[in-house]
């Protein structure tokens, strides 16, 4: 059965909300805004957006099933996929895979794809983390990168802001390249701490676990459910 709230105010009216709206909760994981804005805007009709947000929910349920059941995408499943793509945007499957953008990223040394891993065992194996997104709901990954003692470098968006609160931690403007090399390179100069460490990992115990945030949404629904 699903677990399901869902927030439709902010779709059926058309009101401006902030980037982290959230649209609906499947088995205590957010759905946000930003996440089917273009989607929304492309509906022309409330009902239409109720469909964005029902497909929207139903991929986070076959998600959440992939987890539970930690399955693995074979190679027939990555070929569908691929030709889904090039035929969405009236490709060969030869022209996808020839793509300038695919093949720059095949090709470049500096990226490694490590596909499913458990986090925080990972995490353990670096010195830095870096969040280059151009738009973050709230970023997760700044979080548990802090939280393993790891120091954070991170574009200046809404969904990462809350960095500065932290120690150990730079936020960038702009996600300027030439900032992100300097502080890489200058990395030794900063004032990067095991003490610094702890102090993020009990700001985060005391303002970001689990139980916090599930009381924060439950204080969002007993508001909502009071106004009439």
């Amino acid at each position: 059965m699903k677990n399901i709230l869902v927030l439709l105010l902010v779709v059926i009216t058309g009101d401006v909300y902030s980037e982290n709206t959230i649209i609906a909760i499947v088995n205590n994981s957010p759905i946000l805004l930003n996440s089917l804005q273009n989607e929304l805007l492309k509906a022309n009709s409330n009902e239409k957006k109720i469909e964005v947000v029902n497909a929207q929910i139903d991929i986070f349920l076959q998600l959440q099933k992939v987890d539970e059941f930690n399955l693995k995408p074979t190679e027939e499943d990555i070929s569908k996929v691929l030709i889904d793509i090039a035929q969405s945007n009236n490709l060969s499957i030869d022209e996808l895979l020839n793509r300038k953008e695919l093949n720059d990223i095949k090709n470049n040394s500096n990226l490694k794809y490590i596909g499913s891993i458990d986090v925080q065992n990972e995490l353990h194996n670096y010195d830095i983390s870096i969040v280059m997104s151009k738009y973050e709901g709230f970023s997760r990954i700044l979080l548990e990168s802090l939280y393993v003692g790891l120091f954070c470098i991170s574009n200046d968006i809404p969904g990462t802001s809350y960095l500065n609160e932290f120690s150990n931690g730079c936020l960038v403007k702009d996600n300027n390249i030439n900032k992100f090399n300097e502080i890489i390179n200058s990395f030794n100069d900063y004032d990067f701490s095991k003490l610094n460490a702890n102090k993020n990992r009990m700001l985060i115990e005391n303002n970001f676990s689990t139980q916090i945030i599930s009381k924060k949404y439950n204080e969002i629904y007993d508001n909502l459910k009071s106004i009439k």
